[in-house]
């Protein structure tokens, strides 16, 4: 009976472990090369947002780091710089 309670115990720690590590890695602001690709293209945050279909705001947050696109996002504004997802958004090796 002891040595099943400190398996379960031991289970349960290591599961929480996993998903605190699962949580941090979420929690991590992908860096993006929006505002580099915006200057290249000569489009303000206004007219990528409208490109994209999203407000302003939104591009602003994702070039301040403040917002990580959802996946449709990303495929958008990537597409729109003739560019893959990963070209445009990533995570520093560091953040990973």
């Amino acid at each position: 009976m002891y040595l099943h309670s400190s398996c379960e115990s031991l289970q349960s720690t290591t599961q929480n472990i996993q998903i605190k590590s699962d949580f941090n890695l979420i929690c991590k602001q992908m860096k993006n090369r929006i505002k580099e690709l915006r200057a290249q293209y000569t489009l303000t945050q206004q007219d990528l947002a409208n490109e994209v279909g999203v407000r302003r705001e939104t591009i602003v947050f994702l070039e301040l780091g403040k917002y990580n696109p959802s996946l449709k996002l990303a495929f958008l504004i990537a597409r729109r710089f003739e560019r893959s997802i990963e070209e445009v958004f990533y995570l520093e090796a560091s953040d990973l």
